[in-house]
């Protein structure tokens, strides 16, 4: 018999996903008391993560040193649907989809109701920085802000990955509009540890009513969060487009909508449409993510789209649109050549992004890359380490210029 409120420490081993923080409001709601120190703890949440090798690792290290304190600990995210028999050896409950949280918690609440005047930020820093590092870079916000004005800080806040949703001056209002992806990229696994591997769209009937809810506790900025928004409406034979909801979240005066992410085919299928509503001046982050500019590496991605009439699309978007522009860039797919990285590097260059989010290829299990590298072999490592200093070098040339023409607006 429990005479108090068991008490749970949140942990996530990659990114404050916006499931993790729904389920912590909804433990908290159904009584539950969020402690930082696991020894209080009677109940750890851990979010897995499986994109690479790397966060698998940093998934099962983390795992790995809250098992010794002999707690119940509970599983969600990508990375134990991903790799099962990476985890087979700790004892713990892993949850196969968000809804077995409550199924697990059953209560009267529902995991995406709204759930009234509360933060939606959790303050996150990633593993390749430090709170000391994060201080300097608000610091460097908020001078940035006192020397020229709040739309530079804004622009260096979402184009810095330390900070971009995290530690926000004026915070975002995050709204789940879909689960899943309808594509199956060659290196992907996420999708499979995604709603089952199948797309659901929230109805914008929903989504408008989470809005409505942000705006009523003086929210003013948005973002739209999903595994790929483009396909918003699939499931429903797009009787209902991410266009469609756009326009009717933009009928709402003072409000400003961040979008993360648009995959190239629906940039090309709605193009229009999108120039008419970056013109509008109420997006402020806009994420397409490229993955590379090579026809022959896409092909081999199982990417399906013409890397030059992407590049010309978003060269125009970059010429009417001033809020942060950011992409996806992998390096060292397997058979990547200097020609093909070349291209990618040459395209980031055109383009001005204000942030590319670039790393290298990591061999995901039961994924159709598994051939492919069984075929070409993996790209020489210290090859895709200096490739990688290249385009960080071009990400910072980037940036210094597109800070030029943001200061002399």
């Amino acid at each position: 018999m429990i005479r108090r409120p068991p008490r749970s420490t949140p942990s996530n081993s990659s990114a404050a996903s916006d499931v993790y923080k729904r389920q912590v409001r909804y433990l908290e709601r159904i009584g539950y008391e969020i402690v930082k120190d696991p020894e209080e703890a009677d109940l750890i949440l851990v979010s897995t993560c499986g994109v690479t090798e790397t966060k698998e690792r940093q998934s099962l290290e983390l795992l790995e040193s809250l098992s010794k304190y002999k707690k119940e600990i509970i599983l969600f995210g990508c990375g134990h649907i991903i790799n099962p028999e990476a985890y087979s050896k700790f004892n713990v409950k892993k949850l196969e989809d968000i809804y077995d949280f409550e199924r697990l918690f059953p209560s009267k609440y529902k995991l995406f109701d709204g759930y009234g005047e509360e933060d939606r930020t959790f303050e996150y820093i990633p593993p390749y920085s430090s709170s000391k590092k994060i201080k300097a870079k608000i610091f460097f916000r908020e001078l940035l802000r006192k020397l020229f004005n709040d739309k530079v800080a804004e622009w260096y806040q979402y184009s810095t990955p330390e900070l971009e949703f995290s530690f926000e001056k004026e915070k975002s209002y995050r709204i789940i509009i879909s689960r899943g992806c309808p594509f199956r990229c060659s290196y992907c696994a996420v999708w499979r540890a995604r709603n089952n591997g199948k797309y659901k769209s929230i109805s914008i009937e929903e989504v408008l009513k989470e809005y409505e809810r942000g705006i009523s506790l003086g929210y003013k900025k948005f973002l739209l969060v999903g595994d790929e928004l483009g396909s918003y409406g699939i499931d429903r034979k797009f009787e209902f487009t991410i266009i469609d909801l756009l326009d009717k979240l933009l009928q709402r005066s003072g409000t400003r909508i961040g979008i993360r992410y648009i995959e190239p085919h629906f940039l090309i299928k709605y193009f229009d449409e999108w120039k008419r509503i970056l013109r509008s001046g109420r997006i402020f982050y806009f994420c397409v993510p490229m993955q590379s500019a090579s026809k022959r590496i896409l092909k081999l991605m199982n990417r399906h789209y013409d890397p030059e009439t992407v590049r010309e699309m978003l060269k125009e978007i970059r010429r009417i649109y001033d809020g942060v522009l950011i992409t996806h860039i992998m390096i060292g797919f397997p058979s990547e050549t200097e020609k093909d990285f070349e291209e990618s590097l040459e395209f980031v260059k055109e383009v001005e992004f204000d942030n590319v989010v670039f790393q290298p290829f990591s061999l995901r299990p039961k994924t159709k890359a598994e051939e492919i590298v069984k075929k070409y072999g993996f790209v020489d490592r210290k090859e895709v380490k200096r490739r990688i200093r290249k385009m960080d070098l071009q990400v910072r040339k980037n940036k210094i210029k597109r800070f030029l023409k943001i200061v002399r607006k």
